[in-house]
């Protein structure tokens, strides 16, 4: 009975398991409806991240699924049928947040930013150099 409720968590599902689980994950949580003019409600960010949206970015080792170029790919084309905000934040959260953190934290940062990550504050980009395109887009955006 313990290998078949593994079997049904995301992270041990084969790879056409786990793209319907993500694709009824969306369907569910969006039963209400979308609104593309909208920002990606918080509350839903977080259900498809406990439903396993984020995993394939994820290394084994830290809980995540094999790593699969398809998965990522897929991942993201289920998400773009839900909008542009909701790709853009699985691709910013998984390759530019969750990959890094993996690739170049010490232990102590990758244990509080997976916790962070996973239990809803989630991840983002900034650029914040002087002289390089943020100053640029601040300069442009007073003009």
């Amino acid at each position: 009975m313990a290998h078949s409720t593994l079997a049904n968590q995301p992270v041990h599902m084969d790879t056409a398991d786990f793209l319907r689980h993500i694709e009824a994950a969306f369907k569910r949580i969006f039963s209400d409806g979308l609104n593309l003019m909208h920002y990606l409600p918080e509350n839903k960010w977080l259900e498809l991240k406990r439903a396993g949206l984020l995993l394939p970015f994820l290394a084994e080792r830290h809980g995540g699924r094999k790593s699969s170029q398809f998965e990522i790919q897929e991942v993201l084309r289920i998400a773009g049928h839900y909008g542009v905000p909701v790709t853009l934040r699985t691709g910013i959260e998984g390759a530019l947040v969750l990959q890094p953190l993996i690739e170049f934290g010490n232990p102590q940062q990758i244990e509080t930013g997976l916790k962070l990550i996973f239990d809803g504050e989630g991840g983002g980009l900034a650029i914040t150099e002087p002289e390089t395109s943020g100053a640029a887009i601040a300069r442009e955006m007073q003009s």
